[in-house]
This record gives C-alpha cells, sequence and structure tokens, in this order.
C-alpha cells in the first residue's frame, strides 16, 4: 500500500450541514401539501437510496411538472436557509487548511455547482480543494462509484493511496466501490 497522498471529502453533512436545512425545506413542502413525510423518508429517499423528493412524490402519482414546480419551491426555501448562515460544520475550515499542508484535497459530492458554491458562499473553503467533481460532471450519482473514479482520474492518484470522508450509506458505497478506504463520519 503506497503513503497516504490524497483526501476525498463529500460535502453536504461533512463540511456543510446543508442535508439538515434540506430536509427542512423538504419538509415545508410536503407539510404545505398534507404529504406525509417523515425524517426517515428522507434519510431513505436522499441519503440511502439517492430516489430524491421526485421518486418520493411520484408514490403520490404527481406528474414532472408539479414535481418541478415542487422542487422550485423548496429550492427557495433551502436557499433562504443556507443563506441565513450557520451550517458550516464547526472547525471544518481549520481542518482543512492543516490537512492542505501535507495531503491533496478533492471534494467529491453529489450537489450541483450551483448548489455546493452557494452553501459555500460564505466559506474560505473551497480553495482548499485542488478539485471539485459533483453532480455536474457526473452521469449516475452515488452510491455509483463514478463520482471517487473520476476525482481519482482527475487528481491522477491511485486508490491506494486515497482515502473518502464520507457520512450517509449512498456516500460510503460509493467509496468503497471505488476502491478507496472510507472513513466514515456519523453525523
Amino acid at each position: 500500500m503506497k503513503p497516504l497522498t490524497t483526501i476525498f471529502f463529500d460535502n453536504d453533512g461533512v463540511l456543510v450541514d446543508t442535508e439538515k436545512l434540506f430536509c427542512e425545506a423538504n419538509q415545508v413542502m410536503f407539510d404545505e401539501m398534507g404529504i406525509p413525510h417523515t425524517t426517515e423518508d428522507f434519510q431513505n429517499y436522499q441519503q440511502i437510496t439517492n430516489i430524491g423528493s421526485a421518486g418520493f412524490l411520484k408514490r403520490f402519482e404527481f406528474n414532472d411538472q408539479a414535481i418541478k414546480t415542487f422542487k422550485e419551491k423548496r429550492d427557495k426555501i433551502w436557499n433562504k436557509k443556507v443563506e441565513a448562515g450557520h451550517h458550516v460544520v464547526p472547525q471544518a475550515e481549520a481542518v482543512l487548511v492543516q490537512l492542505s499542508k501535507k495531503y491533496r484535497l478533492c471534494m467529491a459530492t453529489s450537489a450541483s455547482k450551483t448548489h455546493y458554491e452557494w452553501a459555500h458562499q460564505a466559506t474560505n473553503i473551497l480553495p482548499l480543494f485542488e478539485q471539485v467533481v459533483g453532480r455536474d460532471e457526473c452521469q449516475i450519482l452515488k452510491p455509483d462509484p463514478e463520482v471517487y473514479l473520476k476525482a481519482l482520474e482527475l487528481m491522477g492518484v491511485s486508490s491506494d493511496e486515497s482515502i473518502v470522508i464520507e457520512d450517509t450509506p449512498r456516500g460510503i458505497a460509493s467509496g468503497q466501490a471505488a476502491g478507496v478506504r472510507v472513513v466514515a463520519i456519523r453525523n
């Protein structure tokens, strides 16, 4: 095994606590619509299966336009919550600064560029990463290994000289399927 050179970080739930805010925004919408939706539903549809709100709404026979409208309204609520701040994981930036002195850093996220840039508009975290690989660069999202395979390729490193920092079952499965050692964080 080669010495550790590179650390891949998930974003949501690891560096920023936007998953909680996203859950709250979804809940506001579901409450408004009178649709029962529990924290366990959110965890299953968002964090485990990655079917998302669209998959959940399809259970209630929502069409594509209704799902699009739901997402637009939900994202406005989510954006306001993110804009209000207080979502950066305490000490995340300080830890990344220290790690960047010894290791190469890359963010590998299921979020779109718009979302991760929005979440980090009030942080100094993004410049600490050599590369960011997200939803926009991938055909298939976590738990598929594509995001980590692309990150390995972009960084020009092998899986045996890298580790992944993740917090969800689908993220952990994604890192493992890419052949990278995974450190799981509870949040």
